[in-house]
Formats: structure tokens, C-alpha cells, sequence
């Protein structure tokens, strides 16, 4: 509660008020995160974010975290699905357009992430 209060100031009993409405929103998004589902949906429907790049590097920061949120992916694909109503085609590119702006972001750092994101990463920058 304290994390969300200092976090979101007032906007924390939305996030609460999301979690008093479905329970599930109280998972952690990942292994790697605080942040739980709820928060993600708050940045959708109460920040006006319009795309998974908008949630996971400019909301919530994720992006620039140890698994840059490559981990949730499924999560946010979910969560614009059912709450933004957003069809699976536009999630699809939405996912498309994050792994790109990753690759972009890390194109020189390597080091910055493990083995396995890194080859996510690589993998994108191929397609």
C-alpha cells in the first residue's frame, strides 16, 4: 500500500478500487516486478496509455527493467484485449512495435540484460 501511495498519491484507491472490483489484479505482473496488474489497467484506463510501449516504458518503466517486460507480454496483451477492447491483429503490432523499440534502446548495450533477453532482441531486430 505504502508503494502505491507514494507512487499514485490519491490515484492509489483507483488502483484498489480495480482490485476490490476483480481480485486477480493484485498479481505481481512478473518475478521481476512490484507492479501488479492492476496498476497496468490503471495505466490504461485512467492515464489514457494507448499502446504496450506506452505502458511498459513511459507508465510504469518496466521496459528499462532486468526482463524490459518481454515477461508480461502475454499480460498486457490480455489486458488490452479486455479492457481496451482492442483486437488481437492490433495487440499483435503493438508487441511488433515494443520489441523494435527495444532493440532500438539497447542496440549498444548488451550487457544491460541477460542471455535470454538479449536474444529475444536480437530475434525482433531480424524480423
Amino acid at each position: 500500500m505504502a508503494r502505491l501511495l507514494t507512487r499514485y498519491g490519491a490515484g492509489a484507491f483507483r488502483i484498489l478500487q480495480l482490485i476490490d472490483r476483480d481480485p486477480s489484479l493484485a498479481r505481481p505482473v512478473c518475478p521481476h516486478h512490484e507492479c501488479l496488474e492492476a496498476e497496468l489497467l490503471h495505466a490504461i484506463q485512467q492515464e489514457f496509455a494507448c499502446t504496450i510501449t506506452d505502458v511498459l516504458a513511459r507508465r510504469t518503466r518496466i521496459a528499462f527493467s532486468s526482463c524490459q517486460g518481454l515477461d508480461l507480454l502475454s499480460t498486457m496483451m490480455r489486458l488490452f484485449q479486455h479492457y481496451a477492447l482492442a483486437s488481437r491483429e492490433a495487440i499483435e503490432q503493438q508487441i511488433e512495435q515494443y520489441q523494435q523499440f527495444l532493440a532500438r534502446g539497447l542496440v549498444f548495450r548488451p550487457s544491460l540484460v541477460g542471455e535470454r533477453q538479449w536474444a529475444k532482441v536480437e530475434d525482433a531486430r531480424r524480423e
